[in-house]
């Protein structure tokens, strides 16, 4: 019955035997040749995602503590950049300090030699108009006594200063 069955239906059961053979070779061969490789394909693929996602999650992860270690070393530069000006400011008040001193002491030479020099430029100069003054009187005084006092007068007079002078050495 299941012969007319199929036969009523106009399907001949050796080639429908015939036909789940060669789709069960089909099949084998289509799952050997294209469906392994493809899946394996896949899985390959699906590897190389996961191990590029991982890496790139690494990369991701290796930036951001890089991106904290360049603001770690920044705020360090920084820091020892102010350090560094800071000293540099101490040294330099210390280096002004040094040089106002410096000034501040030639200064007080200079005018202690200034003074020093104006001194011996006024005793000098009172020396030499002691002198002149001396001089003058000296050369008035000899023209005073040629015009009023006579020879005699003159050598008495002389004589007179001559003791006194001798008195006054003595």
């Amino acid at each position: 019955m299941s012969e007319g069955g199929l036969a009523a239906l106009g399907v001949k059961p050796v080639l429908l035997l015939g036909q789940i053979v060669n789709f069960t070779i089909l099949f084998l061969i289509l799952k050997k040749l294209i469906y392994g490789p493809l899946t394996k394909a896949l899985k390959n693929r699906q590897e190389k995602e996961a191990k590029t996602k991982a890496l790139q999650e690494k990369i991701e992860k290796e930036w951001a503590n890089l991106e904290v270690e360049i603001k770690n070393k920044k705020a360090e530069a920084r820091r020892e950049a102010q350090k560094v000006i800071k000293q540099a400011k101490v040294e330099a008040e210390k280096e002004k300090e040094a040089i106002l001193a410096k000034a501040k002491k030639e200064a007080i030479e200079t005018v202690e030699r200034a003074k020093r020099e104006a001194a011996q430029e006024k005793q000098k100069s009172r020396k030499e108009t002691e002198k002149e003054a001396i001089k003058m009187a000296t050369a008035l005084t000899e023209k005073l006594i040629d015009e009023f006092l006579g020879k005699e007068e003159q050598k008495a007079l002389i004589s007179q200063a001559t003791k006194n002078l001798k008195k006054v050495r003595v």
